[in-house]
């Protein structure tokens, strides 16, 4: 499963209430968490926050007092029972070159050691050295057939690009609008991006909408748009809205008008 946005849409939150869902509720995952853009206990520090509705600004400036933070101590325990983290030094073995399948079969060693049920590489292409469109083709096959062997499901974050998504009137994520190689999106089984209205004009109320860019099994396009607490990385509510993104809104309504009802 890719997850994509551009920076600062809420693709991380997105992916921590996923985790404390398949934590929380039956069957219990266990989770493998590469943390590759920060560092593992803010992450865990957050996860707790998010648990106990807590302001996330006030974890960063440390605006809790000792009976808050005893909390968030207590439930991160809790938490780090059912997720590993797991930040490598890719590349930096002395007399080692780096290289994109030694950097993958770190990561296959990790995932199969851990006895995980879900691995999530957050952000996925941070353990490449080569990212060139093969070099991005070769990995994505690869960490497909890691899933395959391992009998875990892999959740990777990727990012949109930036630049792409200023260039349209639709700000909303794309399958073109991914980063790297397109067989980042071809690969994958499912593929979903992130998009927060607020980002780009002010709103009353903040929302988050999730797209499915791409389901290999199941109907499509679809859509469904959130309430969003972004200070304590809330998502909560859920109702289906139409699914139009694309490079033009033509491409969007093509899409959507062969598979039938967008509601569906």
């Amino acid at each position: 499963t890719i997850v994509t946005s551009v920076t600062g849409m809420g693709k991380t939150s997105t992916i921590a209430n996923m985790i404390l869902g398949m934590i929380r509720l039956p069957p219990h995952r266990k989770i493998l968490w590469g943390v590759w853009e920060d560092e593992p206990e803010i992450n865990l520090e957050s996860l707790a926050a998010i648990y106990l509705e807590y302001s996330r600004t006030d974890l960063l400036v440390g605006n809790f007092d000792d009976e808050q933070l005893a909390a968030i101590k207590r439930v991160a325990t809790g938490i780090s029972s059912w997720i590993t983290f797991f930040d490598i030094p890719f590349g930096r073995e002395i007399g080692k070159k780096a290289s994109n399948e030694r950097n993958l079969d770190v990561v296959h060693q990790h995932v199969a050691d851990s006895g995980c049920d879900v691995f999530v590489a957050d952000v996925w292409n941070r353990c490449l050295v080569d990212r060139s469109p093969e070099g991005e083709e070769n990995a994505i096959i690869r960490t497909q057939a890691m899933a395959r062997e391992t009998r875990v499901h892999i959740i990777a974050a990727h990012q949109q690009r930036f630049k792409d998504v200023e260039k349209r009137d639709d700000f909303r994520p794309t399958r073109e609008g991914t980063k790297g190689a397109g067989a980042i999106l071809e690969v994958a089984d499912y593929a979903f991006g992130i998009h927060r209205p607020d980002f780009f004009k002010p709103m009353p109320r903040q929302k988050l909408e999730i797209h499915a860019l791409k389901r290999r099994r199941g109907a499509g396009p679809w859509a469904v748009e959130f309430d969003f607490d972004a200070d304590r990385g809330i998502i909560s509510g859920g109702k289906t809205i139409p699914h139009d993104a694309g490079p033009s809104r033509k491409h969007g309504k093509k899409a959507a008008d062969e598979f039938g009802d967008e509601s569906t």
